[in-house]
């Protein structure tokens, strides 16, 4: 019996570079992006626009603080937005998450899900 390979949708990864798409399972992660940004003194937060799995738009937002940030790029070499990308893709895996709240905040992952700094850092890289 032959197997047919898995549908593949797109994700748009980054809108401060050049577009970059990624091809990824559509059973697995639904489509996002992060569309715009505002930096304080304790963190920056993104609006998202995802498309649920009715391929309906929902809009909320993520918050990253800065400490969050810290545990996935010690060194400040990852860009805050690729970490928060990282961190919503998490999100959009977990149950915990579904539907996602009106504010994310990247830390609620590590509070609500067992060994989410190593699952987000493998997403990072």
């Amino acid at each position: 019996m032959v197997r047919r390979a898995e549908p593949v949708s797109l994700r748009r990864v980054s809108m401060t570079t050049l577009l970059r798409f990624d091809r990824i399972p559509c059973h697995r992660r639904r489509m996002f992006e992060l569309i715009d940004e505002i930096e304080d003194s304790t963190g920056c937060i993104w609006t998202i626009q995802a498309l649920d799995s009715e391929g309906g738009l929902r809009k909320t937002r993520i918050r990253l603080g800065w400490a969050d940030y810290g545990v996935w790029s010690p060194d400040g070499g990852i860009s805050p937005e690729r970490v928060a990308e990282a961190v919503v893709s998490f999100a959009l895996r977990h149950a915990e998450f579904s539907p996602l709240p009106e504010l994310l905040d990247a830390a609620m992952a590590r509070r609500r899900v067992p060994d989410a700094d190593a699952e987000i850092g493998r997403l990072i890289r």
